[in-house]
Parts: C-alpha cells; sequence; structure tokens
C-alpha cells in the first residue's frame, strides 16, 4: 500500500512538471524561478508544499530591522533602463491570506483562491526604492491557496497567466532569544493557529465554535484547599448560629403581630387584656358611633329577668341554624351564646343606662363577628376601608371603619390603599373583647354553632382561645361538636410544643 501511494504521488509530480512546461512554452514567459533568481533572490525551490520555515543566513543586511522570530524580505526594485525594457518580474509569495497593503501597493498581480472564486488586479511594478517586509512566520501561514502570476506588457493588451510556482523565499531571521520567558510569549499553539485560519477563511459557524473552544481553554480552574474549606464551614456554621433566633423571641413576635396590646406581667387575669379593649375599639371612635350600635329591642331584652332571658336564649340555639330571624334581637348566635353564659351566672342589666352601655358593647361583637364571617370573602380579602364599613353595617367613611382596616387588614406590596384581610388578628380580637367586656368571670361557653357560624375550621376557636391564654376544656358531644368551656388564666404562653413540632418538621424535610 505505501509503494502505490508513493507511485501515485511520483506519478503525479510527473504530469505537473510536464504541465508547468508546456505552459511555459505556451504563455512564452520564463520560469520564475529564474526570474527572481536573475533578480538577486536567494530562493530555494522544492516540490515539498509543507509549511517549514527556510533555512535563515547567518548575517546579512536588514537582519536586524526584523523582530524576535520574525522573518524580513528584501524586494530588489526595478531599475530604470529595466523600467525602459518592460522587464516585469513575476513574483510569488506563499501566505494564508490576503497580501498586506503595504506590499499590495509595490506588487500588483493577478491572483485567485481556489475555494472562492476569481479576482483580478491588474497593474504593473513601480519604481520604488528598496522595501522591506517584516511578516510573521512561515510556520503560521496557510496551506492550500493557488495564485495565477499576470505578466502584461505596458504597450500591449494582452496579459499572460502563469500559475505561480510553490518556493521558499530564504528569510534573513533574527535569532530569538533563549530565555523560556520570551519564548512562552512568541510561542503559539495550535488552537490560536486554527482560530486565526478560520477568522480569515472559516464560515460564522465554525468562527463561533472556535471562539468557545477558546474560551474553554483560557477558564481558570480552582482547587479548593480542604483545609480553608473547613474552615469556611467553621465560619458558616457560627454565622448561622448567631442568626438563630431564640424561642422567646420567635413567640414574642407572632404575639405583637397578631395581638392587641397587653401586659404581660399580670398578676391576675382581669388586668391581662385591661386596656386592649381601647385598642380593639377606642372610646372617642366609638362614641361616634354610638347610635349605630344601639338597638332598642337588645336595651330592653337586657333589662329582663335572667331566667326570662335564659328561657328565650334557649328556644332560639334550638331553632334551625339557618333560621337568623328566630335570633332576634342577639342578631348572631355568638352573642346568643354570651347572653346565654351571663344569664346562667344570673346577670342582668341593673337600669337602662347600663343595658344601653352593654347594647353598645354587644353591637361591636356583633360587628366583629360579621368581620369574621365575611371578610374573607368580601373582594376576595383584598378591600378599601368602605369595604369594612359594608361588611360591619357601619358608615363607609366612619373613623371605626378606617381604624379597623389598618387594624385587621395587612398590607400589601405596591398598594397604597387596598390591604389584605387577617384572619387571626379579627378572631382574636373578637375572643378577647367578649372576655373582657361581656362574660362573667371572663369565661365563655360556645356551642358547636358557634364555630360553623364563624365559618372558621373545625378546632380553630379552640385554638385561638389557648392562644390568648385561656384554658379550654371540651364538655358533652351535641350535634355536630362538643361544647367548649374557656376561662382566661393569665397572659399568653409560649407553646414549646408547637415550635418543637415546626422544628422537626423542617428537620426531616432538610434531611430528605
Amino acid at each position: 500500500a505505501e509503494r502505490r501511494v508513493a507511485m501515485g504521488a511520483a506519478s503525479q509530480r510527473a504530469l505537473a512538471d510536464k504541465q508547468r512546461q508546456k505552459n511555459l512554452k505556451r504563455f512564452k514567459v520564463g520560469s520564475m524561478l529564474d526570474a527572481l533568481v536573475r533578480a538577486g533572490f536567494p530562493i530555494s525551490a522544492g516540490d515539498d508544499l509543507t509549511d517549514h520555515p527556510a533555512t535563515a543566513p547567518e548575517d546579512g543586511a536588514g537582519a536586524e530591522a526584523a523582530e524576535a522570530g520574525g522573518e524580513l524580505l528584501h524586494l530588489k526594485p526595478l531599475t530604470a533602463e529595466e523600467v525602459a525594457d518592460h522587464h516585469l518580474w513575476p513574483v510569488a509569495f506563499w501566505s494564508g491570506g490576503p497580501l498586506r497593503e503595504d506590499l499590495a501597493r509595490t506588487l500588483m498581480f493577478d491572483y485567485m483562491e481556489g475555494s472562492r472564486g476569481v479576482r483580478s488586479l491588474q497593474g504593473g511594478l513601480a519604481e520604488s526604492d528598496m522595501q522591506e517586509f517584516t511578516g510573521a512566520l512561515v510556520r503560521q501561514r496557510a496551506v492550500g491557496w493557488r495564485y495565477l502570476i499576470g505578466v502584461k506588457s505596458p504597450t500591449s493588451k494582452r496579459c499572460f497567466v502563469h500559475e505561480a510556482e510553490m518556493f521558499h523565499v530564504t528569510a534573513k531571521r533574527r535569532e530569538v532569544p533563549k530565555d523560556e520567558t520570551d519564548a512562552q510569549e512568541n510561542q503559539i499553539n495550535y488552537g490560536e493557529r486554527k482560530g486565526k485560519l478560520i477568522e480569515d477563511l472559516g464560515t460564522v459557524k465554525k468562527l463561533r465554535i472556535a471562539r468557545l473552544q477558546a474560551a474553554r481553554k483560557s477558564r481558570e480552574h480552582k482547587v479548593a484547599d480542604f483545609g480553608g474549606y473547613q474552615e469556611e464551614m467553621k465560619a458558616r456554621a457560627e454565622d448561622l448560629k448567631s442568626r438563630h433566633t431564640p424561642v422567646e423571641e420567635r413567640d414574642a413576635e407572632v404575639k405583637r403581630r397578631y395581638l392587641p396590646e397587653y401586659t404581660k406581667e399580670a398578676q391576675v387575669p382581669g388586668e391581662v387584656y385591661r386596656n386592649s379593649v381601647h385598642d380593639i375599639a377606642p372610646p372617642d371612635l366609638l362614641k361616634k358611633e354610638s347610635n349605630t350600635f344601639l338597638d332598642g329591642d337588645l336595651v330592653e331584652f337586657l333589662q329582663r329577668d335572667a331566667g326570662a332571658q335564659l328561657r328565650a336564649l334557649a328556644d332560639a340555639e334550638a331553632m334551625p341554624e339557618k333560621a337568623r330571624e328566630e335570633l332576634w334581637p342577639c342578631r348572631t348566635r355568638f352573642a346568643t351564646a354570651l347572653l346565654a353564659t351571663r344569664a346562667r351566672a344570673g346577670l342582668r342589666a341593673k337600669d337602662g343606662d347600663a343595658a344601653v352601655r352593654l347594647a353598645r358593647l354587644f353591637g361591636v361583637a356583633n360587628c366583629l363577628v360579621a368581620l369574621v364571617q365575611r371578610g374573607p370573602l368580601h373582594r376576595g380579602g383584598k378591600s378599601l376601608p368602605q369595604g369594612v364599613g359594608e361588611i360591619c353595617g357601619i358608615a363607609p367613611d366612619a373613623g371605626l371603619a378606617i381604624y379597623w382596616h389598618a387594624k385587621f387588614y395587612d398590607e400589601i406590596l405596591g398598594k397604597r390603599k387596598v390591604r389584605q384581610f387577617s384572619g387571626r388578628k379579627s378572631l382574636y380580637a373578637l375572643l378577647i373583647w367578649s372576655i373582657q367586656s361581656l362574660s362573667p368571670g371572663l369565661s365563655l361557653e360556645f356551642p358547636p354553632s358557634v364555630e360553623r357560624e364563624l365559618k372558621v375550621p373545625a378546632g380553630q376557636v379552640k385554638s385561638a382561645l389557648e392562644f390568648i391564654g385561656c384554658q379550654v376544656t371540651e364538655d358533652k358531644k351535641e350535634a355536630g361538636g362538643k361544647r367548649l368551656h374557656a376561662k382566661l388564666e393569665g397572659p399568653p404562653k409560649i407553646n414549646f410544643a408547637h415550635y418543637d413540632r415546626q422544628s422537626k418538621k423542617s428537620k426531616d424535610k432538610g434531611g430528605k
């Protein structure tokens, strides 16, 4: 196989030489090699078309002008006699791209690139001084280019075209310093040469791929030091430890967010939420809406005997839950349960003024019940202050409606007036208002129908009572659930079991 390849190469070489001789005879031009030698160029011809630098002479003029590792080519200009005799010397350069502008101004010839069609540049050599052109290394030049030399006399319109012979020009090269640092700077690796060639000849796709490969090679890879990494992990652990918030602080933040102002250091249960009622409904705002919360029928009902009240309330509780008109004058089952608790304790209004004051307090409780019921449903829980007035049945521009909108609705990012309803805040406020202002002995008793009326999930009323500091017990079963008995014992306590469950869930989630 190797012998056949060698024989084929020799045959092709012989055919090329034969064709070259025919072209020389046909176009009546002499050998370029002979012409360049006569012009004074030190040229060594060869059939090997692979790129390799020629051996530079030891010394010579102009060698000092070349950069380290570069090549200096001397072009001998035409004399006046030669120009007069119309001597045109064909010259071919073996290069990987277009000629430089300064070289093209001196040498004009026709050339053709094999892969991109034919281009023509007509002209001739002009008289000029000695030109020196410093070029790149020969090994950086590309292969695969074909050049056509056009020879034309100034007095003739005919141009003889001849394919240039491939030859190496003996260049004068300045010696490269032996220092390793300079050698590394001058050395260009294969990837950079390939990228340069693609920039000159390649397509857009190949150019993009070459740039990506070059960027990938230039990317720095850092190896982490295990010791340093361990120290970094320790510092991170200390930072996370410092960020850890104790359970006490977390619980205090939750209570500050959802509960009205209360006395944490109170020793008596009645002192815990004494000032909270003013935070829920300020007296000055409540005074302006006093007639709104006043119901004459409820005032008359509150002055009845406790036994008569209890019998009427028992009949009302026995009615179906949908028969809201049977709850009159209580309006809500929540108020009915409060009145029943007071009647069982034997409480009644002492006089008409006391009944009026008590009726107004029940009116506030019924408004809070309506807010818990309809707050999440009214416009999807997002409302203006006017919406609170519509829900509670008071004037839309009332000061109490504006206050409750700011109290029981949370801010929405990017919204200045519209706020989001908070069910927990309103439910806690309703229970605290009822215990502190209306219940006998700071205790409450709720049938299962109250939780359904408030439209809250099962068990949420019990959890809310425990959250505000009540001791809650469940009585015998009734239709649809259990009756709740709650009594305020003191300030709200920390539910450590709740935070332990949260911590366990977070650990289990992180482990997965």
